[in-house]
């Protein structure tokens, strides 16, 4: 596929999201079907209409637009991140997580792993299992945190809790880490991987989950999988409850 295609296919995947909110203000709205028909330049001064108004989903449109290029020769990243920066401090959540992502990967800027938490910590603080499962990775990578383990896995439980397939498969890839210090917990681990693998409201599946289940299943003992065809996500989650009681620094 195209990299432009790429990027109008991320693009419209927020457009649809935003339009099945039922919310959109009018030039939200106008903005969004712009997008569908390829009229970016129609698009951007519908988005603009809302900047006057703070409207946060304008500015993260506004955002996606510049970012990925969409309607010009080329990315303009800084003015893209120009946009989800106002939209972020208004609260907006997908803006965060771009920012998070911004920063901790350096795209269109210097890699800033502080900074990449800032944001993807506000968007977790928010409910968000991506955000979630971002403020995992930082601690199980020591991107601007101390190597935390039980803080990655604090974390990583929250977004497997919300049903996230990125959250399960980074939990249970967790649990049967031998640098965890702790004995692998195949059981709990093969649970997880397996509802990664089914669709679920909201999230699409894991497109390594079959595979990193198959693996895993290989290791395990007839005892162990009779146990784990017993064992749901619900029971896994209040076994490891106590990680809610951790304080990370």
């Amino acid at each position: 596929m195209h990299k432009n295609d790429l990027r109008l296919t991320a693009l419209l995947c927020g457009v649809v999201a935003a339009l099945a909110a039922g919310s959109a203000s009018a030039g939200l709205q106008d903005g969004l079907r712009a997008v569908e028909r390829n009229d970016f330049k129609a698009a951007v001064k519908a988005f603009e209409e809302g900047v006057p108004k703070d409207d946060a989903e304008c500015l993260y449109q506004l955002g996606r637009l510049y970012f990925y290029g969409l309607g010009s020769t080329k990315p303009q990243r800084l003015t893209g991140i120009g946009w989800w920066e106002r939209a972020a401090l208004l609260g907006h959540v997908g803006s965060q997580l771009e920012l998070g992502k911004v920063f901790r990967e350096g795209l269109g800027v210097r890699p800033e792993a502080r900074q990449g938490f800032v944001w993807d910590k506000k968007a977790a603080d928010q409910g968000s299992s991506a955000g979630m499962k971002a403020v995992g990775d930082y601690y199980r990578n020591g991107w601007s945190k101390e190597k935390d383990l039980k803080a990655a896995a604090k974390w990583y439980r929250r977004s497997a809790e919300k049903g996230d397939p990125a959250g399960l498969m980074a939990w249970a890839k967790l649990l049967v880490d031998p640098e965890t210090g702790e004995a692998p917990d195949r059981v709990s681990a093969y649970v997880l991987i397996q509802a990664a693998e089914k669709p679920s409201e909201g999230f699409t599946p894991d497109r390594n989950a079959a595979a990193d289940a198959r693996n895993l299943k290989a290791e395990m003992s007839q005892k162990d999988l009779e146990h784990a065809a017993k064992t749901t996500v619900a029971d896994v989650l209040h076994r490891y409850s106590r990680l809610e009681d951790y304080q990370e620094e």
